[in-house]
């Protein structure tokens, strides 16, 4: 928010909106915390400056209130403005940063400083839009103020006015201060530099005759004479003194900024924040890799800075604010150099530019290219010559010339490439600043200069287009993208982006890591080639972009040029880490970097002998290379992690294959990896669950590259190690197929110690989508696999992982016997986990067979020990299998709470499979409890999570539960959608439980149509499979389907006994039917009673 006091009282947005303060209270009272300049002014002060004598009879709250009032003004106009207005004992105190007025004293302080005034002068004479607060000119408090601001402009003003007679601007001063004297009729000084200009403008009688006019003027109203000087002047004038003729002072070069040769595309929000970094701070650096536009960025910066947008540190600058006033009209820079420095831009009517980035800067810009120097030298003659400083022996030290070239001047000084003389640059930088007060220094790197107060920005790659996205108009919005669309026009007039080269355009940003030097050597290739036919050859980037501009620095020619003037900067044990590094895919943190870049023996040989490299020297090594840009460290809920930029990293593996290492190089990292996934596969069933599941997850890409060295090298063992260890998080994460495929990959191989081997097998029967050929294949070899697992703990865990993976599929009376004996193996073996595991397995069992209490007991049971493990998935195991039992029972409340404890577990650890069972559960209980919008939303979510995972079980039990809705509201049709879709899946994989569920379910759609027949085939079928599955609550629900269908046929007596035989069974385990899900029943007995009647 910006405020102006310097004219009418003004408030504006940050980007120069007008914010209306209407009531004039208001206004008063935002004017008296403006005088305050950010101090606290007490309530009863502006009580007195709002009211004066005559206060409200209750000024506080009536004081308060207006306040408010202003408050609500701010924030209207900008969300959280309101917050600048703060209550402060015993008053408030309004935070205004951005006040002309403040801008106004900062200018005149910096021009008091400075060699050349012109420029700061009239940037502060142009701050002033008219009279200041005229409409509050009445009050005292107001009054005094601007008084001493009125004497503080034309003080100013005829500053300016010697400041530019002293350059010779004579002719053109003449014509602007006729006015401003006419307006200051007993200012001696201001009608003095009247005369000398009249006069040095060959206007001598006019000269004459001004003097004349302002002796009668003072005699007559003030009753005095002229003073000594003006009396010297006229004089002189007189006399035609030669000291008053002018004698123009030569033009001082104001800089050696190249002239932009181009847009810099995509950089607008970056150029914002570098601007407002350049106006705060006196050294700014430029770093990031080469290749990102470190200095396009700079000689941006300079270029604004040049033509007023960009101010000197410290907010000395002066932003334009709307309707200038008479003042600055007629002496304000109306000469060539004073306007060409202070580099106004707005014209009347004009609005301040977003974020202060207009201003009244020096202009001056000195550019110093540093590329060429050798590494390691001195700058100091570079940067004395780009001055114009002399280069004799008797002009003394280089560096003292340079400071003395820029004592004085509100300079920016743009220091490029400075990585290759990292020390002596910032020697060179912290002398001049120290020499030199109002020097800005603004330094591209691609390390940092560490010096005091340096700061630091990393110019970051143009934004890639976002994954996934294909779209012309979704990519244009790509920083990326536009700046090679531009380039590829360039190229090839005829480029277009389409729905045709669309995806090539955005796998070739994303691939080239939104660099803007790579990005437009790759679009200058399209002279020679299509999109499509440039992305498919990205792997063999060095020799695809290796012909840049002519006129480029040799550097900047090729990409590897480019990152091979980074390389040529680091000592031995740098480049040695770094090569290192590259084997990694997607980043590694720091323990594994000391694990694969350390040598823990002797220094490996090969063409190229590497140094040895301790762990402890790996942190520092990193360390070097981010700050070199050839590293990029980035925050992680895991911990800090370390990338390399794909092109990057492929000159680093280059580097790695010549120098002979490469192969040792990738067998510590598939080894490392190999060790840690094998540790979280046990960490992922206790209290460090999620921290592990998302390590894995950023480790997924290192994984799959542990695997692939391992099978390429046909190092079965190894890959067996990598695949398993692997699976438990894939199960989690609902990616079985990747760990499918995984296993795949490593059982493809010959060999390996038969345990690894049995295990990998027993692990991809348990994986196997159900119902599949290798599913039932596998299922037929799972006693001989799991009898080679020769671990006993390992071997009790796969033989509990079956089972679950499988539930509910086949005959549940083996299956639970099988997990009994899992169980007793675990507790034999001392596995707690799998222990807890299988009595929560057993629940299911209980629940299944109709033994509600057992199935609560052995639930808790499990629940508890899940606890004490702290394995938060098997917690929503056994919080669900709760949830059932007690919904079975009627405690909807009970169950639903299980549900809503659940979910958020699930949303927080990303176990989306376990999520959709849970909303599915919810939504469930929405629909017994009536709320069957609620459950169609829960449903929906449910089934596509589930979906989004091919999870087909929890799919399942979405699409069941939408079914149910769907029945109640009278859509048969989409009950019936809904309902087939899973009955060849469940036949097929012998889902007898869910099978009997779903032709359940559609014998009541068929009897809601008044289709007898199809009810009674339907739920004939369903009462047979319900037997087979041995729960007795399935076998209820088929008899009562069946009573549906024959009261429906009008066969009576067979309903009624039906019905009688479903609730005995019912009664039997101890689960009558609650009246939430009496829906179907209740339908079948009215029915009965009406026939009866």
């Amino acid at each position: 928010m910006r405020f102006g006091v310097l004219g009418p009282l003004a408030v504006w947005t940050d980007q120069g909106r007008p914010v209306e303060v209407r009531d004039t209270k208001v206004r008063a009272l935002l004017v008296s915390l403006l005088l305050a300049r950010g101090a606290t002014v007490s309530a009863d002060r502006l009580v007195q400056d709002l009211w004066g004598d005559r206060p409200p009879a209750k000024p506080l709250p009536v004081l308060q209130a207006r306040v408010s009032q202003l408050r609500g003004a701010l924030d209207r106009a900008e969300p959280g403005s309101r917050d600048l207005l703060r209550r402060r004992a015993p008053g408030y105190a309004l935070a205004a940063a951005d006040l002309d007025l403040a801008r106004f004293d900062a200018l005149l302080a910096r021009a008091a400083r400075a060699a050349d005034p012109r420029p700061d002068l009239a940037g502060a004479l142009d701050l002033w839009r008219g009279p200041a607060l005229a409409e509050f000119a009445d009050t005292d408090h107001v009054r005094a103020a601007v008084a001493a601001w009125e004497e503080q402009r034309a003080t100013a003003l005829e500053d300016l006015a010697e400041a530019r007679l002293a350059a010779g601007e004579h002719s053109a001063l003449a014509a602007e201060l006729a006015a401003a004297a006419e307006r200051h009729p007993y200012r001696e000084r201001l009608h003095a530099a009247h005369i000398r200009a009249l006069y040095g403008a060959g206007r001598q009688a006019e000269a004459l005759a001004a003097y004349a006019r302002l002796r009668v003027r003072l005699a007559d109203d003030m009753g005095v004479d002229p003073g000594p000087d003006l009396l010297a002047l006229h004089r002189a004038v007189l006399a035609q003194d030669p000291a008053l003729d002018p004698v123009p002072r030569p033009a001082r070069p104001t800089g050696n900024l190249p002239a932009p040769t181009g847009a810099l595309v995509g950089r607008e929000e970056e150029l914002s924040r570098l601007g407002a970094l350049v106006r705060e701070h006196r050294l700014v650096t430029l770093t990031g890799p080469g290749g990102v536009g470190k200095t396009r960025m700079a000689l941006a910066a300079g270029h604004a800075w040049a033509h007023g947008r960009g101010t000197a540190h410290g907010g000395d600058g002066a932003t334009p604010a709307p309707g200038r006033g008479p003042e600055s009209g007629a002496v304000g820079a109306r000469s060539g150099a004073a306007r060409s420095a202070a580099g106004r831009g707005c014209a009347t009517g004009a609005v301040p530019d977003a974020g202060g980035a207009v201003g009244a800067g020096s202009g001056e810009v000195w550019f110093v290219e540093l590329a060429p120097l050798p590494a390691g030298s001195d700058p100091a003659a570079a940067l004395a010559a780009v001055l114009g400083a002399r280069d004799d022996q008797r002009a003394g030290d280089p560096l003292d010339q340079a400071a003395g070239l820029l004592r004085g001047r509100a300079a920016l000084l743009v220091l490029d490439n400075c990585e290759h003389l990292v020390g002596p640059a910032a020697d060179a930088v912290a002398h001049l600043l120290r020499a030199a007060p109002d020097l800005t220094v603004l330094a591209t790197s691609r390390a940092p200069l560490d010096l005091a107060d340096e700061h630091l920005y990393a110019v970051p790659p143009l934004a890639p287009p976002p994954l996934g996205a294909a779209d012309p108009a979704t990519l244009a919005d790509s920083g990326a993208v536009r700046l090679f669309v531009t380039r590829a026009r360039a190229a090839v007039s005829a480029f277009t982006l389409d729905e045709e080269t669309a995806p090539a355009v955005a796998t070739v940003c994303r691939r080239l890591d939104g660099i803007p030097l790579a990005l437009e050597l790759a679009a200058t290739r399209l002279r020679h080639m299509s999109a499509a036919e440039l992305a498919a050859r990205l792997d063999d980037r060095f020799t695809l972009l290796d012909v840049g501009r002519r006129d480029a620095p040799a550097r900047q020619r090729t990409l590897w040029a480019m990152i091979d003037w980074s390389w040529e900067l680091l000592d031995a044990t740098e480049r040695t880490v770094l090569t290192r590094l590259a084997v990694h895919r997607d980043g590694c943190d720091l323990a594994t970097a000391e694990a694969v870049c350390a040598d823990h023996g002797p220094a490996p040989g090969g063409p190229e002998r590497a140094p040895a490299v301790p762990a402890t020297a790996v942190l520092g090594v990193i360390g070097a290379l981010v700050d070199r840009s050839l590293v990029t460290a980035t925050a992680h809920p895991t911990g800090t992690r370390y990338h390399l930029l794909e092109s990057v990293a492929a000159y680093a593996l280059e580097r790695l294959e010549r120098s002979g290492h490469a192969h040792q190089a990738r067998d510590r990292h598939a080894r490392h990896f190999a060790d840690l996934a094998e540790r979280a596969d046990e960490l992922l069933r206790g209290a460090d669950q999620p921290h592990w599941l998302d390590r894995l997850d950023c480790e997924a890409a290192n994984l799959r590259a542990a695997l692939d060295f391992a099978a390429a090298e046909g190092r079965t063992d190894l890959a067996l190690r990598v695949a398993t260890a692997q699976c438990w998080h894939h199960y989690l994460r609902g990616r079985t197929a990747r760990a499918r495929a995984a296993l795949d990959t490593a059982l493809a191989l010959p060999g390996g110690r038969p345990p690894l081997r049995a295990a990998a097998h027993v692990w991809r029967a348990a994986l196997a989508a159900p119902g599949s050929e290798d599913d039932r294949r596998g299922y037929a070899d799972l006693p001989r696999a799991l009898d080679a697992v020769t671990d006993p703990a390992t071997r009790a865990r796969l033989a509990w992982l079956t089972e679950h993976t499988r539930w509910a599929l086949g005959d549940l009376r083996p299956a639970a016997e099988r997990v009994e004996r899992a169980r007793a193996a675990a507790a034999a073996a001392g596995d707690a986990w799998t222990l807890a595991q299988a009595q929560v397995t057993l629940a299911q069992a209980a629940f299944l067979r109709g033994d509600l209490a057992e199935s609560l007991r052995l639930a808790m049971e499990g629940r508890r020990s899940l606890r004490a493990l702290g394995d938060r998935w098997g917690l929503l195991r056994a919080s669900d299998t709760l949830a059932q039992a007690l919904e079975a029972l009627g405690d909807l409340e009970g169950a639903a709470e299980h549900h809503r404890e659940g979910l958020p577990i699930a949303e927080e650890l990303g176990l989306w499979s376990s999520a959709g069972l849970t909303l599915s559960g919810l939504g469930r209980i929405a629909m017994l409890t009536g709320d069957l919008d609620r459950a169609d939303v829960l449903l929906t979510r449910a089934g596509r999570l589930a979906a989004e995972r091919s999870d087909a079980v929890g799919e399942q039990f979405a699409d069941a539960g939408i079914a149910l809705v769907a029945r109640r509201r009278g859509d048969l049709d989409r009950a019936e959608r809904s309902l087939r879709r899973w009955l060849d899946w469940n036949r097929r994989t012998s889902g007898r439980v869910g099978l009997a569920f779903i032709l359940t379910q559609l014998g009541y759609t068929a009897e809601q149509r008044g289709d007898a027949d199809g009810a009674l085939e339907l739920h004939t079928e369903a009462e047979a499979e319900a037997r087979a599955s041995g729960d007795p609550r399935a076998v209820a629900l088929a008899l009562e389907g069946l009573a549906g269908a024959h009261a429906l046929a009008g066969d009576r007596d067979q309903a009624d006994d039906l019905l009688k035989r479903a609730a005995a069974l019912r009664d039997e385990v101890g689960a009558p039917l609650i009246a939430a899900e009496r829906f179907d029943v209740d339908r079948a007995v009215a029915r009965l009673e009406r026939d009866g009647a």
